[in-house]
């Protein structure tokens, strides 16, 4: 079966081998947040009131007022600007720069009320409450300041590079580090109060959900933990794929939403049973639940709509890059950010285009492959041998790419909408690389009592 490389950092460009012979092995370090290029990319967006504001990778900060569908104004920062911005608080709205800088500026008019430099890059998304606002560094920091004027109260060391969004949950406020733990601080004061050990990175765009007690962890170790809030100790976890997770967890009436690298969207019961799964081509980073449907955007260049019962509803092609966004809603409109240097306001129960905002550049950013920590080894040598077409014609076997799984499967998800688009999705399981065994799912359906916006 002759497969490709293109998305491995392996060395190998493409050669035949049997499955049973292949095997996915992480090599090295998750460093892919920090290398990105700079380009008209915009990733994600915070409304409020009339106005959304979302940061772009051309260096401005942009306000643009939903209702005139006018840019009301732009900040020019120091460099890229790639990670969620806080929400609004007092007026006031703060946004992590790559080159270091935190900003936090008037929302009335955009001029910079203050800005605080660190010693190295930027991306994890502020979180604001009671005057103070977190947020995480390269260095390793989690670093508390005063929202009024950026002066330091505390910063607390990690063992590896923050990149997370902070949760604050009533007087705790915690967060995740590439060193693989998962720290409770008090927030007052920054006294470590407990931490929790994954297996790899933690890197969750959005805080953690917290919901009766538990907070949901996300690692690039792949799984998704449950941990009690109060003692940081494991409830239960649930494996997904072998190419990590950082989706956080969103709750859907008495179940969770998640995601992880390999473009699984998951559908798991509050104590980790799995209800249903969907599959996009590429991995997806912001999960959002509005009236009982899911929203997510994804690598592949789509943002998608799924019914409670994991069915797709629609799917929107955004282009090159896609889109990383929990999209929200605003006056009956579905607003998202993407990769391809626009902000999208799509209608949420068909998909359709209502209108769209452009960025000052046109050329989106570049990052490296989305899984280039990982390569593809040969477990063991067997005898080459003429492999004839019809050995495989009964399985409709098709010529796949590992890094974008094109891979044939007999578990799928279809679709009874669609859409004209240059678009085509297989939805795939890989038995030896994308887990040790077929997953499957007792139940078909889910009738959530409520939802909320995660």
């Amino acid at each position: 079966m002759p497969f490709g490389f293109e998305g491995f950092d392996s060395g190998f460009s493409g050669f035949d081998v049997d499955v049973e012979e292949i095997e996915v092995k992480r090599t090295r370090k998750f460093t892919r947040i920090w290398e990105w290029s700079p380009g008209g990319s915009t990733t994600f967006h915070v409304i409020h009131k009339d106005v959304v504001y979302f940061p772009a990778m051309d260096s401005y900060f942009y306000a643009v007022n939903l209702k005139t569908r006018r840019l009301l104004w732009k900040y020019r920062s120091n460099g890229p600007n790639g990670s969620p911005p806080s929400n609004v608080y007092k007026n006031m709205v703060c946004f992590s720069c790559f080159q270091g800088n935190i900003y936090c500026l008037d929302i009335r008019n955009g001029k910079e009320i203050w800005s605080f430099r660190t010693g190295d890059k930027l991306y994890s998304r502020p979180e604001i409450c009671d005057d103070v606002v977190y947020f995480g560094s390269k260095t390793g920091y989690l670093y508390a300041l005063n929202v009024f004027d950026g002066s330091l109260l505390w910063r607390f060391k990690t063992g590896g590079e923050i990149a997370s969004g902070p949760c604050v949950y009533k007087e705790k406020v915690m967060v995740g580090s590439f060193d693989g733990y998962f720290y409770c601080l008090d927030r007052k004061e920054g006294k470590e109060l407990w931490r929790f050990k994954t297996g790899g990175e933690i890197f969750m765009d959005f805080p953690a959900t917290v919901h009766n007690g538990v907070v949901y962890v996300t690692s690039h170790d792949s799984y998704l933990y449950a941990v009690d809030v109060e003692t940081g100790k494991e409830i239960w976890r649930f494996r997904t794929g072998k190419f990590g997770n950082n989706t956080c967890a969103v709750v859907m009436g008495d179940s969770l939403v998640t995601g992880s690298r390999d473009g699984y969207v998951y559908c798991l019961t509050m104590d980790g049973k799995e209800i249903w799964r969907f599959r996009a081509k590429e991995m997806l980073i912001g999960i959002s639940i509005i009236n009982n449907r899911v929203y997510f955007g994804s690598e592949d260049g789509n943002l998608y709509c799924l019914g409670r019962n994991g069915k797709e509803v629609w799917r929107y092609h955004f282009g090159k890059g896609g889109s990383y966004d929990a999209p929200s809603l605003y006056n009956g409109m579905l607003i998202a950010c993407s990769m391809d240097c626009h902000l999208y306001i799509l209608n949420p129960d068909t998909g359709e285009e209502i209108w769209r905002f452009a960025t000052s550049m046109k050329t989106p950013s570049v990052g490296p492959p989305p899984h280039e920590q990982f390569e593809i080894v040969i477990k063991k040598e067997s005898p080459k041998e003429e492999v004839s077409q019809e050995k495989y014609s009964s399985k409709n076997v098709e010529e796949v790419n590992l890094s974008d799984y094109h891979l044939t499967s007999e578990y799928s998800t279809t679709s009874e909408y669609r859409q004209k688009s240059d678009y085509d999705v297989n939805l795939v399981i890989f038995e030896g690389i994308m887990e040790d065994e077929v997953w499957t799912s007792d139940l078909k359906d889910l009738s959530p009592q409520t939802s909320m916006l995660g």
